[in-house]
Order: structure tokens, then C-alpha cells, then sequence
């Protein structure tokens, strides 16, 4: 698991450093290098600039929903057309209660989860079990 590479993005400083402290304690992937944005457009761009120099890297991207100027759909859109094979893998951590927002991520073959905050061991479990699967 030591090649794996986490991206948080959440407009939210505060749930950006609970998230990484809550990652970094699960030894199944603490040794992940994890990167954090705040802005989902800067986000985007290394996300895209990633994809198009078809490095071998991979991501796991934990995505915030309502964040302002970007939202996280605006961001999936972004990559969509880009990341056809998959580099990038994305868990939707998120304030939203929404079903319709639920059932969005149907849309994108490279959503894989949909969980709500507030973050806890029990939802990192979740998050690991899931990358591991996939």
C-alpha cells in the first residue's frame, strides 16, 4: 500500500485535517502519501495535468460536494472525459443528505462510494475496504 496516493478535497480547512488525521490512523494505509486541496479547481488541474501525462499514478480522491465557486460534480466533470481508464478513483465524503445526490454518482463509473460526514474510524473502515477492493 505504499504507493498509494490520497486526495482530499474540501472547501473546509478544518475537515481537511480531521480527515487526513482520521486516514493516518488506520495502518492499512497509513504509510499513503495524502495530499489535500481546498479549492476543487486547483484540484482539477492536477488531476487533469495527471491524466493527460499518462504517468502510471493512481488516485483515490475523498470529494466534498457543496463547495463554493466548484462544486465536487463540477470536478467529476472536469476529469470525466479525461479519465477513461481510470486513474482516478473517487469516494464522495460529504455534508450532504441528499438522495438525489445519492444516486448522482451513478453517472460516473469512477465514483465508488458515497459517505457522509462526519468523518469516524467506522467510515475510514469503509474507505479502506473499499480501496482495497478496487
Amino acid at each position: 500500500m505504499d504507493s498509494l496516493k490520497l486526495i482530499l478535497v474540501d472547501d473546509d480547512n478544518i475537515s481537511l485535517i480531521i480527515n487526513r488525521q482520521f486516514l493516518k490512523r488506520n495502518e492499512k494505509i497509513a504509510a499513503a502519501k495524502i495530499m489535500d486541496f481546498n479549492k476543487p479547481q486547483e484540484a482539477a488541474e492536477f488531476l487533469k495535468s495527471e491524466i493527460r501525462q499518462l504517468t502510471s499514478n493512481r488516485y483515490w480522491v475523498l470529494l466534498d460536494i457543496n463547495m463554493p465557486l466548484m462544486t465536487g460534480w463540477e470536478l467529476l466533470d472536469e476529469i470525466k472525459e479525461d479519465n477513461k481508464h481510470k486513474q482516478v478513483k473517487v469516494i464522495m465524503l460529504t455534508s450532504s443528505i441528499s438522495e438525489d445526490d445519492r444516486m448522482k454518482i451513478d453517472e460516473y463509473n469512477f465514483v465508488y462510494g458515497f459517505i457522509s460526514k462526519p468523518i469516524s474510524d467506522e467510515k475510514v473502515d469503509k474507505i479502506v475496504s473499499t480501496i482495497l477492493a478496487n
